[in-house]
């Protein structure tokens, strides 16, 4: 098994409507639900009876329909000359490699330089102008509109959630203990599955890093906050996770991610304690470093930012919010009239985004979010430049990886029976590329193992544990890296912004590789592979 380039060819997967299959299954078994691999069925017959009509029969070259070799099992070499030139070169993934490695590496070897806003967005200009100069070249506009309904709707949701929430502010007595701290990360988690990843971190961030000014160390609580609040707290229903709610679009019950409650407590309730330990280890040492330089230790505890009664300020910002998550749920192909767009064209995916523009318009006039917080708008300008470079650059890489990973791959690990493995597979796949993409991508592979027009919904009647154990892996383990989610970066950008000194790009992922790692683990091992009967609902 070359596990490297099972994970490659899993990648390539994530933006194209094709799926990652084994050959003498995948051409008979294509389900309606991704008419991409039907055609690619058909053009598995054809090639082997030596028909190369490309035009008629494979879809026009350079458009949006671009037949991969490895997909209907029929080596690259069979494709016709004309089929080879529009195969993409491995060059094409170079920007998004780029792209990462600026992330990862920039940051801390120039830190003045990157935390410069006109920086920032000169590296995603050079990562993004060639990638969509290439798009455009090979004509491939599928990939140009995949990249646009993907990543207008990103930012003006990221933007929404983060503006609307600036102006909610929540004040009072509440010391930063161990126990204290550790009720917040469970608060989160829990409004994390109503509120969403995006809205909880928003709204807890700033009021965890107000509430610890007085604190020497508050790195780990940052850390440990991402993982909980801003991932997997986000597992229970369809509003807290975009893998999530894509189930819910595609015919899964909205009440079905509840039956994650026990894998979901269990990851929260261990995070909770282990960040209870740590931080109870820190305040002692903080209290030793106070005593020897013969201070007060309450002074670590207490200042004029956690004085006064517990309180909300901002109500009117509350309706804005609650709005936002109104366009989320209802302004999609599931309902009217968005619904009846659907087959002339993806643009329906860009339905909420005047929506949520409207909501900022409105929440400003009336709000100023912005007035009475230390926090500006500086973190949610670097997603927006960040992640322009990152999603201009992966479907032209995810293309070349298509396009070039070899197709003698087993498929066997991911039988739909096999919840352990797709809930491994997906979380660890999910730390670097967008985890609902990761999601559907996964989702493909297992509906192709299913009968001739498998759902969503068929694959969570018939394999429920499997489908809970993509969803949990995919959400949880999007907190292995910056990247791995939205709310990861704004909660970073925030502890900067600060003056909290997070870890680098490497630095986190080596920080959240021995705190998240192993209670992800256990967890899937307990649920979807020793107990899965008793401990899924």
């Amino acid at each position: 098994m070359k596990w490297t380039s099972f994970l490659f060819l899993v990648l390539s997967l994530s933006f194209r409507g094709g799926a990652a299959i084994k050959a003498n299954k995948f051409s008979r078994k294509a389900s309606p639900f991704f008419s991409d691999l039907a055609k690619v069925a058909e053009t598995s017959g054809m090639l082997d009876s030596g028909v190369h009509d490309t035009q008629d029969k494979r879809g026009s070259i350079g458009g949006s329909q671009v037949i991969r070799a490895h997909l209907s099992g029929v080596k690259y070499a069979l494709l016709t000359e004309a089929e080879q030139e529009i195969c993409p070169h491995i060059w094409a993934s170079f920007p998004f490699v780029a792209m990462i490695l600026a992330i990862a590496i920039i940051p801390s070897a120039f830190e003045d330089w990157w935390g410069r806003l006109e920086n920032q967005a000169f590296v995603s200009g050079l990562i993004t102008v060639p990638s969509i100069t290439y798009m455009m070249a090979m004509q491939n506009w599928h990939n140009l509109e995949k990249f646009i309904i993907t990543y207008v709707p990103f930012v003006c949701l990221v933007w929404a959630l983060y503006f609307v929430s600036s102006g909610i502010r929540l004040e009072g007595a509440v010391k930063p203990t161990p126990f204290n701290n550790a009720m917040i990360l469970l608060a989160g988690s829990i409004l994390a599955g109503f509120i969403g990843t995006v809205g909880a971190s928003m709204l807890l961030i700033r009021f965890l890093l107000r509430n610890n000014a007085t604190r020497r160390n508050k790195v780990h609580s940052v850390t440990y906050f991402i993982i909980a609040v801003s991932n997997a707290g986000g597992a229970l229903t369809p509003l807290g996770d975009p893998p999530v709610f894509l189930g819910f679009l595609g015919g899964v019950d909205f009440e079905f991610t509840l039956r994650l409650f026990p894998a979901w407590a269990m990851a929260i309730c261990m995070l909770s304690i282990a960040y209870y330990i740590h931080d109870t280890i820190l305040l002692r040492s903080e209290e030793a470093e106070v005593i020897a330089e013969g201070g007060d230790t309450e002074d670590l505890l207490v200042s004029e930012k956690n004085e006064g009664d517990l309180r909300v300020e901002g109500g009117l910002n509350v309706l804005f919010l609650v709005a936002i998550f109104l366009v989320v749920l209802f302004v999609n192909e599931r309902f009217e009239p968005v619904s009846s767009l659907v087959e002339h064209s993806e643009l329906y995916k860009l339905a909420p985004c005047p929506f949520l523009i409207t909501i900022i318009l409105v929440c400003n006039y009336f709000c100023h979010p912005s007035e009475g917080t230390p926090f500006g708008m500086f973190p949610v300008y670097e997603v927006v430049f960040v992640y322009l470079g990152l999603f201009s650059s992966l479907p032209s890489a995810l293309d070349c990886l298509e396009a070039n990973i070899s197709d003698s791959i087993s498929m066997d690990i991911l039988q739909p029976d096999n919840a352990f493995n797709y809930a491994m597979l997906s979380g660890i796949t999910s730390s670097f590329i967008d985890n609902s993409a990761v999601y559907l991508s996964y989702a493909r592979i297992a509906l192709g193992n299913m009968e001739e027009g498998a759902t969503l919904s068929d694959f969570a009647d018939e394999f429920p544990v499997t489908l809970l154990g993509l969803t949990f892996g995919a959400v949880y383990m999007g907190a292995n890296t910056y990247i791995g989610n939205a709310p990861n970066y704004l909660c970073k950008s925030l502890a900067l912004e600060a003056g909290v000194p997070m870890p680098s790009f490497f630095g986190f992922m080596y920080v959240c590789s021995i705190i998240a790692c192993p209670i992800f683990v256990v967890v899937c091992y307990l649920c979807f592979e020793r107990f899965p009967d008793e401990l899924v609902l």
